[in-house]
C-alpha cells in the first residue's frame, strides 16, 4: 500500500497459485513523452522496485505477469527510460510469463529483444479499450475488451478472446471478434508470436486480416486499408521496443493508415447510447 501511494505501482501474489504467480503493476505514465513532471535516472524509484521484485521472484522460483498502462514501443515512453525498461525486462525475461498494456486502443503485440540476440526474451500484449474515443476525438474503432485463459500449472497464456460492440450497426450486444487459439492454432508465447510476426511479413492477406482485427473490426466503410509504408510501420512497432531502433526501422515517408470519419463515428456512438437508454 505504501508503494502504491508513492507513485501508483505495486506487486502482489495472485491468490490460489500457491505463491507461484506474482503480479507486477507498473506506472509507465511516469515515463510518458509528454510528462514534464518526472526527471532523473529513476523517477519515483520504480526501476529499482522492478529489479527488486523481479529478483525476489527469481530467487523464490516464481513467475511474473506485468501490467502497465503505456506499452513499451511506439515512442510513447521517452528516452532513456525506454532503454532502462527494456534492459530490465531482458534481464528477467526467463521468469516473465506475459506483459499486458493498453493506451493505444488497438489490438497489438510486441516482442522484446536483447541487443545482439535474435530470439525475443519476452512479449507484451496490447489490448484495445471500452471507449472508442482517444484524445477527445472519435477514432474508427469499436469498444472492446479481452479475456485471457492461462495454464494453472505453469501460468503460460493459453488463449485471448476479444469482444466488441458493433457501433456501425448500433448493436448493443457484445460480440466475439476472435479467439487467439482458434485463429492462429497456437497458445500465446514468444515462439508463437515470433511465427506470427514472420507470417505477417511474408503474407499480405494474413497481415490484412490482422490489421482489421487490430482496429476492432470497424468495417470496410471506415477502414481504407494499409499501404506498404503503413504495413512497414506496424511490423517495425512489433519488434523494436527501443526508440532509437524504431526510428531506424520506420519508413521515411509517413504511413497512410486508417482514414478517419469522425462525424459518422460520432453519429454511430450517439445512436448506440440512445438505444441503450430506451
Amino acid at each position: 500500500a505504501n508503494v502504491f501511494r508513492k507513485a501508483g505501482y505495486f506487486s502482489t501474489i495472485l491468490s490460489g497459485t500457491s505463491d507461484k504467480l506474482k503480479i507486477l503493476v507498473l506506472n509507465t505514465n511516469l515515463y510518458l513523452l509528454k510528462n514534464t513532471a518526472t526527471s532523473g535516472d529513476d523517477p519515483a524509484g520504480q526501476f529499482a522496485f522492478m529489479r527488486e521484485e523481479l529478483g525476489k521472484a527469481k530467487t523464490n522460483n516464481q513467475v511474473v505477469y506485468i501490467f502497465t498502462h503505456v506499452p513499451i514501443g511506439n515512442k510513447a515512453i521517452r528516452s532513456p527510460y525506454d532503454v532502462t525498461f527494456v534492459d530490465i525486462i531482458n534481464e528477467y525475461g526467463s521468469i516473465i510469463k506475459s506483459m499486458h498494456a493498453a493506451h493505444e486502443h488497438v489490438d497489438r503485440f510486441r516482442l522484446i529483444y536483447k541487443d545482439g540476440v535474435e530470439t525475443a526474451q519476452a512479449f507484451q500484449i496490447v489490448t484495445p479499450a471500452i471507449t472508442p474515443w482517444v484524445g477527445g476525438r472519435p477514432y474508427p474503432r469499436n469498444p472492446s475488451f479481452a479475456s485471457f485463459d492461462y495454464d494453472e500449472g505453469d501460468y503460460s497464456l493459453q488463449d485471448m478472446v476479444l469482444y466488441y460492440l458493433d457501433l456501425a450497426n448500433n448493436n448493443a450486444n457484445w460480440i466475439k471478434l476472435y479467439s487467439f487459439r482458434e485463429t492462429y492454432k497456437k497458445s500465446i508465447s514468444i515462439s508463437s508470436l515470433s511465427e506470427i510476426l514472420q507470417k505477417l511479413k511474408d503474407d499480405k492477406e494474413f497481415f490484412e486480416a490482422y490489421y482489421r482485427r487490430m482496429w476492432v473490426n470497424i468495417g470496410s466503410d471506415f477502414l481504407k486499408g494499409c499501404d506498404e509504408n503503413c504495413r512497414k510501420t506496424e511490423l517495425c512497432l512489433i519488434e523494436n521496443p527501443k526508440n532509437d531502433d524504431l526510428d531506424k526501422c520506420l519508413p521515411k515517408e509517413p504511413a497512410s493508415a486508417t482514414g478517419l470519419q469522425p462525424l459518422i463515428i460520432l453519429i454511430a456512438i450517439l445512436a448506440l447510447f440512445v438505444q441503450l437508454l430506451l
